[in-house]
């Protein structure tokens, strides 16, 4: 229920303490990126576009398992910082119960995280074997597959590295 209503889980999630709530165009939008395998929105700015395209993957990674999505940014430095502010401040700050389900592994005794975080990389693990991490724009990112993506400002990226690196990312089998 929750693939195609992500809007319904998210007032599930919010803390009674909290003043959030989705417009209903939000409430459409992310019904939308959930129920269709493309969507491409331009809206104005205060509209929550990177937000709610994060908290669309975010949820569908997390409920499907093994599920692989990633962002994409005109750099790879730029995608990790988004991913981070997005996640870190924004989903895990409004819908805290988000970040239980991230998978933790002890190490030497000790509890770590299941994200990893750096200039130019970001890498968030489910429980259940989901990745949502940041792919570059370059020829590095050959090879690997991936479920869904976000491309952030499509329209500053190279449409010969998006057409020939980063599209075929989604070619699975």
């Amino acid at each position: 229920m929750f693939l195609v209503y992500p809007d319904k889980l998210v007032d599930m999630m919010v803390p009674e303490d909290s003043t959030f709530n989705l417009f209903f165009a939000q409430r459409i939008t992310l019904r939308a990126m959930a129920r269709h395998r493309q969507s491409y929105h331009t809206y104005t700015r205060g509209f929550s576009k990177s937000f709610l395209a994060f908290l669309s993957r975010y949820i569908f990674t997390m409920l499907t398992p093994r599920h692989r999505s990633f962002i994409v940014a005109g750099s790879k430095k730029q995608a990790a910082q988004i991913a981070k502010e997005k996640v870190e401040g924004d989903l895990w700050s409004k819908f805290p119960l988000l970040e239980n389900e991230m998978q933790k592994t002890r190490r030497g005794g000790q509890v770590k995280n299941a994200y990893v975080l750096g200039t130019d990389y970001a890498e968030f693990r489910f429980t259940h074997g989901g990745v949502f991490d940041v792919v570059g724009s370059g020829s590095g990112v050959r090879g690997g597959r991936r479920h869904s993506g976000i491309f952030e400002e499509v329209i500053d990226h190279d449409p010969i590295e998006i057409n020939e690196r980063i599209i075929p990312l989604m070619n699975k089998e």
